[in-house]
Formats: structure tokens, C-alpha cells, sequence
């Protein structure tokens, strides 16, 4: 078990006709992550209280 290089068979293709809707749902999911970062911040504080 001393640094053996492995290979991992990849079970499906990456679909290029997807890219566009996964770049979609990620932008949706930043605006999400970026509008919740505050009130997290704030519930979090009142952890304890």
C-alpha cells in the first residue's frame, strides 16, 4: 500500500448539452448562498443565548 497509482473507471460520459443548465442552477445557487450568508451570521449568534 506504499504510493500504488489506481485507476477509477468513469461509469458515464460528461454531457456537453448539460453545461448550459448546470451553469444556470450553479448562478441560482450562488444568489441563494450569497443571500442567506447575513442571516446566517445572525442565527448563528443566537446559538447559546
Amino acid at each position: 500500500m506504499g504510493g500504488e497509482a489506481i485507476q477509477i473507471e468513469r461509469r458515464c460520459e460528461p454531457n456537453p448539452e448539460a453545461v448550459a443548465a448546470y451553469h444556470r442552477a450553479y448562478g441560482v445557487y450562488q444568489h441563494v448562498h450569497e443571500a442567506l450568508k447575513e442571516p446566517l451570521v445572525r442565527l448563528n449568534s443566537l446559538h447559546g443565548t
